[in-house]
């Protein structure tokens, strides 16, 4: 969930495991800022290039659709978007998993990009910059004071994105340590 720069809407990236495989893949949805404290009834999903689905029980065009259903054995599809807002490169940004198969095997971690959120049709062709999962750049402690949900870029170059070592589980682990 992340609230859009102007303060107006909460968006929501879902996956979505539909029964039919043309409501599979990741999706979005919306609610006003002002309706946070009764939020029943006002949340709205993508649907058909509109923003008009009931958030319980309406239909969704997924942003991201699963190449293949979710339940066969072959399954092809993105899951668990997380998003935020790279004030640096003014954009929108999510990472996403690729499954290649009903158990969830990650084949991968992909990210797309939009300029507004509020377009869904907006969002970049999806890319891995390689086939291993990856740690974004500034991934401890190191994007600033940025907000959650949003990621800003350091004063100093940033590190490139790389596959997560026993080095850095170690370091992460100190980290979190109590008394740190």
């Amino acid at each position: 969930m992340i609230l859009d720069e102007r303060g107006e809407w909460f968006y929501f990236l879902i996956s979505t495991y539909h029964a039919d495989p043309a409501e599979q893949g990741v999706s979005i949805a919306r609610m006003r800022y002002e309706d946070r404290d009764a939020p029943r009834g006002k949340v709205f999903k993508w649907r058909e290039g509109k923003w008009e689905s009931p958030g319980i029980g309406g239909r969704v065009t997924p942003i991201f659709p699963a190449a293949v259903d979710w339940h066969r054995a072959d399954a092809d599809a993105f899951w668990g978007p997380s998003v935020h807002y790279n004030t640096h490169l003014e954009r929108y940004a999510i990472l996403m998993n690729r499954t290649r198969d009903k158990d969830w095997t990650q084949e991968g971690v992909y990210i797309s990009f939009n300029p507004d959120i509020a377009d869904p049709t907006r969002w970049t062709r999806r890319r891995s910059p390689r086939r291993r999962p990856l740690v974004p750049a500034g991934h401890r402690h190191r994007c600033g004071r940025a907000r959650d949900g949003q990621a800003r870029r350091p004063d100093r170059p940033p590190l490139p994105a790389r596959p997560l070592g026993a080095r850095d589980r170690v370091s992460a682990a100190r980290e979190d340590a109590p008394g740190r």
